[in-house]
């Protein structure tokens, strides 16, 4: 398996790690950033130094039972410290794109960080997630690649760009002010009386009874597209399949006819036109939704509808040109985690500076308090502030920057303004007031990175052992892959990626 990343998210959701204590650390940074759409590179790295700064202590005969109350401890007094280092925007979407911006900086997008910060604000702007207060459209939001063309040509769409060939030659190519009808269910010869759909067999005793018979169902199929004409729609999404006569019928009247969209599929269909699937035998001109443009486009190697300008999207579409498939890929999963921490900020609009300021005040805080604990824990709350003053030093080191230079700089102007807003900008390489470039970042996710981490810790510290069992059999390995390739939620996958379901 093949694939190209910056991002410890997807290096350590693919790559086989051998050792238990691996496995615990690395699945701490992987559920961080599932649920919370970033923060596994931090909470990866304040795992292992929480551990590094806490195991001389444990050899020196400190008992982990000690070590285990002192990380408690720590962790009550961190959390304690959260709001007084978060700020609540006014306007919270004006800080889309620079939330968008920091968290892909260091990525495979760095250098077009704020094209695509542009592009996540943009597809927010369609979808009006925050007005409506149904931040679960985020969810709904497509991201569509395509190899070939410029990173620049990237944008989000007010509409759908579906990966289908046109079915006729004489269909259309561009539409402008075009009127499209969302059709459930497929086009054949209805059972009359309902809506039902059933196999045909006829018999004839004639040779005029098959003349008639080869003629009246023509003249069926052309009545459904007399249905679909008066309701004035020339742009038809089909849910299922159409006879093949009557593609030609709906050439011949400049419509565009798309059709086969899976179930997930079409329920974004239905949300980013902002349409209502009705049965042909039901469909009115209120049916109808306006379409702004409908354009054919050949690119590469492939065949692409844009359908776009929808009058009340609830949804849309991110449509991303790269050179290469694996270089795709990536972008995808960079931009769906984006999407993930944007609709979870939205949720709740507080934010805390980047740029290693929010861990540096983080353990300054921790090693000050722990100077009023007079047990043996206080040793243990400030070796957790040491490991938190560690993400500003391996940030200044990334940057090609002297640590302990950056330290003092950090320390010293923190010092001198009265504020924790200094960190390490690893843009321009410089410590700086990061509130002025500006660098945040979701106080959700460093939230979840201090919870993750504290509790990864804590429950390593409580493991007397580390038994590894025996690896399995080739036979046994293949009897657990057959288990879980027939499980009901890997047939439920299937069929949905199939398009059954």
């Amino acid at each position: 398996m093949s694939f190209l990343t910056s991002d410890s998210y997807t290096v350590f959701s693919k790559v086989m790690l051998k050792h238990p204590l691996e496995q615990v650390t690395a699945g701490a940074g992987i559920d961080v950033a599932k649920s919370t759409g970033g923060g596994s590179t931090t909470t990866v790295l304040l795992v292992a130094e929480v551990l590094n700064k806490l195991l001389p202590l444990i050899r020196d005969g400190m008992k982990q039972s000690t070590a285990v109350a002192g990380c408690i401890l720590a962790y009550k007094r961190a959390m304690a410290q959260l709001d007084s280092l978060a700020f609540r925007p006014e306007r919270p979407l004006e800080w889309v794109q620079e939330i968008a911006s920091t968290a892909l900086a260091g990525t495979i997008l760095h250098d077009n960080r704020a094209l695509f910060g542009r592009v996540l604000r943009d597809a927010i702007d369609v979808t009006r997630p925050f007005e409506t207060g149904e931040l679960w459209r985020l969810d709904d939001i497509y991201v569509r690649i395509q190899a070939g063309g410029s990173v620049t040509e990237s944008r989000a769409l007010n509409g759908l760009a579906l990966l289908r060939e046109p079915m006729h030659l004489s269909m259309p190519k561009e539409l402008h002010d075009g009127k499209l009808l969302l059709v459930q269910g497929e086009f054949t010869i209805p059972l009359k009386g309902g809506t039902m759909y059933y196999e045909h067999t006829f018999r004839v005793t004639s040779p005029e009874e098959y003349r008639r018979l080869l003629t009246s169902k023509p003249e069926i199929l052309r009545s459904l597209v007399e249905r679909v004409t008066l309701t004035g729609a020339n742009v038809i999404l089909l849910e299922r399949g159409v006879e093949d006569y009557l593609i030609e019928l709906f050439a011949r009247r400049g419509a565009v006819l798309i059709r086969r969209f899976p179930p997930p599929e079409w329920q974004h269909v239905i949300e980013a036109t902002g349409g209502m699937p009705v049965s042909i035998h039901t469909a009115t001109p209120s049916d109808v939704v306006s379409v702004g443009k409908v354009e054919y486009k050949t690119i590469g190697d492939s065949t692409w509808w844009f359908l776009e300008g929808f009058e009340r999207p609830r949804s849309c579409e991110i449509f991303v040109r790269g050179p290469s498939t694996l270089y795709l890929q990536e972008a995808e999963r960079l931009l769906k985690g984006c999407l993930k921490m944007l609709k979870l900020y939205l949720q709740d609009p507080k934010l805390v500076y980047g740029g290693g300021s929010f861990e540096f005040a983080l353990g300054e805080g921790l090693k000050e308090t722990a100077t009023e604990i007079g047990s043996k824990e206080q040793l243990v709350v400030e070796r957790v502030g040491d490991a938190f003053l560690t993400i500003p030093i391996r940030l200044a080191s990334s940057a090609g920057l002297d640590p302990i230079d950056s330290m003092i700089r950090i320390r010293s102007s923190n010092a001198r303004t009265n504020s924790d807003a200094y960190g390490v900008d690893g843009v321009s390489r410089k410590v700086a007031d990061v509130s002025k470039v500006p660098i945040a970042e979701p106080l959700h996710v460093k939230r979840q990175c201090l919870q993750t981490t504290m509790e990864t810790v804590i429950t390593i510290l409580r493991i007397d052992n580390v038994i590894q069992s025996r690896e399995l059999s080739k036979k046994e390995k293949y009897y657990v892959e057959r288990q879980e390739k027939n499980s009901p939620e890997s047939r439920k996958k299937t069929l949905l990626e199939q398009g059954v379901w």
